[in-house]
């Protein structure tokens, strides 16, 4: 990691560096540019290789982002590239911009979490660049965001990511649900889904979602309800199910926002679906040592979902915001702790796959 600077620091090594000249034009250099907005880092975000020295027409084009990061980083030949810790590159976002709105591999952006306060918009529109803000999410979430496994996760695998850090959540609130062992399912106005969106679901499993989703489809709008199927036994066969369908979130797709717990809640009871069962709660922030110890105590006792007749352990916990947060902040206000060993949901459980039963006595 690079050495921290305090702001004259900051000025006079990124002025040197560029030999005092716009990095651009090569005219007198008026200001040591932040290529992300400083504000975005909770350290301030004073290092080398996230500052361009640029003149005065050409400061204005890179904070309405007409002039893009990734030039500025490539004129000043910064190959060090810095962003704060809440952002992160995925597999659709490639770079960022200096408001931290996340750029496609096509050019377009989506919006990011600071997109509508009123100064990002007055540089945006200043900049003419909202057009360039892809409006159809759906067209480019092909699928349900990746979810990252928390540090203690014993049930990762070579495939899995890891989060650096969950301090994020840890601010909160935020809430702890039971992770189920299911299918990652969604409905939305354009049809059932598994986890991935390219297609409707042909799934043997999922056809019993059809009718209800018949029934919804015109109520949905621009909410995409994701949950887990349990309609077909994965590697865990719970004892006291009093569902097939459990809703885990909720995205906004004209927004690409993920709903707060609480909206979560309230759509599911309006639609009368159950959401996965709660946890714990926190209004207050913890410790990251503290959120271990909790996770520790929360997978150590069965699953809600069982009864005292056949015991079923947890599959595991998702933690997360209990307030909105966009698409692109996903990756680092949910996270998850899995158990060892537990089944992913491949070909092995579709091969002779069994039909879950439902608790008579709830």
């Amino acid at each position: 990691m690079e050495k921290l600077l305090n702001r004259d620091e900051f000025r006079e090594v990124v002025f040197s560096r560029d030999n005092h000249k716009c990095v651009i034009c090569g005219e007198s250099a008026v200001d040591a540019h932040h290529i992300i907005d400083r504000s975005f880092f909770e350290d301030g975000g004073y290092y080398l290789s996230n500052g361009v020295s640029l003149c005065e027409k050409h400061h204005i084009d890179a904070e309405t982002t007409i002039i893009s990061a990734k030039e500025l980083r490539e004129k000043s030949n910064i190959t060090n590239i810095i962003y704060p810790e809440i952002l992160n590159l995925t597999e659709f976002i490639k770079d960022y911009d200096k408001w931290c709105n996340p750029i496609l591999k096509t050019g377009k952006r989506l919006k990011g979490y600071a997109f509508n306060q009123e100064n990002v918009q007055k540089m945006l529109k200043q900049g003419n660049v909202l057009n360039l803000f892809e409006k159809d999410i759906d067209m480019i979430v092909e699928k349900y965001p990746r979810s990252y496994h928390v540090m203690t996760s014993p049930g990762t695998t070579s495939d899995d990511r890891i989060t650096k850090n969950i301090k994020r959540i840890c601010k909160g609130p935020f809430v702890m649900t039971e992770k189920m062992d299911g299918s990652n399912t969604s409905l939305s106005r354009h049809g059932l889904y598994g986890r991935s969106r390219t297609a409707p679901s042909e799934n043997p499993w999922d056809a019993w979602m059809k009718p209800m989703w018949n029934m919804i489809k015109n109520d949905l709008g621009d909410l995409e309800i994701c949950g887990e199927n349990m309609y077909g036994i994965h590697s865990i066969e719970y004892t006291a199910l009093d569902s097939f369908f459990y809703v885990f979130g909720i995205r906004d797709t004209e927004r690409d926002m993920w709903l707060s717990w609480d909206e979560v809640e309230f759509y599911a009871n309006m639609l009368d679906l159950k959401t996965a069962p709660v946890l714990y709660k926190s209004e207050t922030s913890v410790t990251e040592e503290w959120m271990f110890e909790k996770i520790n105590e929360l997978v150590s006792t069965p699953s809600i979902k069982s009864n005292n007749e056949i015991i079923s352990p947890k599959e595991g916990v998702v933690i997360r915001l209990q307030e909105e947060f966009s698409n692109d902040m996903f990756y680092n206000s949910l996270a998850k702790w899995v158990r060892k060993g537990h089944v992913q949901t491949d070909e092995h459980w579709t091969r002779n796959w069994r039909k879950a039963k439902l608790y008579e006595n709830i």
